[in-house]
């Protein structure tokens, strides 16, 4: 059975909307992740580009046990109320764990 990551990754033109986003992620991941567990979810991590002059970008990591759990976080998070009013670039990606060190 193999398991999913998800990739989101944000751009932003600013400090302060990285900052604004950063604090809203972080609200409504803690409110959805009871489901999200209860779901399949099993790891999740945020990362933030620092070495960039000019440049501000968010990565959250989403891990699933396999593919239904995915589908079913997928329909979680695409339900919950995200930060769509502020600017931002997104691109989301999602790939099947095929092998671990």
């Amino acid at each position: 059975m193999a398991r999913y990551m998800w990739c989101a990754n944000h751009s932003f033109t600013s400090m302060e909307d990285l900052k604004k986003h950063l604090g809203r992620d972080e609200k409504v991941m803690i409110d959805i992740l009871p489901q999200l567990k209860k779901a399949g979810l099993t790891e999740a991590k945020r990362g933030i580009l620092t070495e960039a002059e000019g440049k501000y970008y968010h990565q959250g990591i989403l891990i699933f046990n396999d593919k239904a759990a995915y589908e079913a976080c997928m329909q979680i998070i695409n339900d919950a109320d995200w930060d769509d009013e502020i600017l931002k670039k997104n691109r989301y990606e999602t790939y099947i764990l095929d092998h671990e060190l």
